[in-house]
């Protein structure tokens, strides 16, 4: 099989803002109380590029999945920051939580998509990548 490298980046889209990784404990807990107090979803986007490395050819995809929530009490919130577990995740919260699991809504998407690697997408792309021969590397006048 041909050596590939894989590498993603995700954002959380929130009414119109982009939420990367919270700053600080404050900024998870506000992230974490406003997603349950406006019914409206937090969008995970995932980007993901797939690169065969002894051609350098990429293959990239984008995964939408959304995430709605349900109302949090503030000690649930507070409980999942000092945790620390949020200050690491786009957006401020991780859905494999168990404290998390009982404010979670429906989600439309993959759960690994919201989690940040988006499992088809990425499969699809390292079947693309695995297709890809040597000898386009001959094509693009080498590496």
């Amino acid at each position: 099989p041909p050596d590939l490298l894989i590498t993603m980046d995700q954002v959380i889209e929130f009414q119109g803002g982009v939420r990367e990784k919270p700053v600080d404990g404050q900024e998870a807990r506000d992230f974490l109380l406003s997603y349950g107090d406006t019914g409206s979803p937090a969008v995970s986007i995932c980007g993901v590029v797939v690169t065969h490395v002894a051609t350098r050819k990429q293959h990239t995809g984008v995964d939408v999945a959304k995430q709605h929530f349900l109302k949090m009490p503030g000690g649930i919130a507070d409980e999942l920051v000092a945790k620390g577990d949020v200050m690491w995740c786009a957006g401020g919260f991780t859905v494999e939580d168990p404290l998390l699991a009982p404010y979670l809504g429906t989600r439309e998407g993959e759960m690994e998509s919201i989690q940040g690697l988006p499992i088809a997408l990425t499969r699809r792309l390292v079947a693309a990548a695995s297709a890809t021969t040597d000898t386009t590397q001959a094509e693009q006048g080498g590496a």
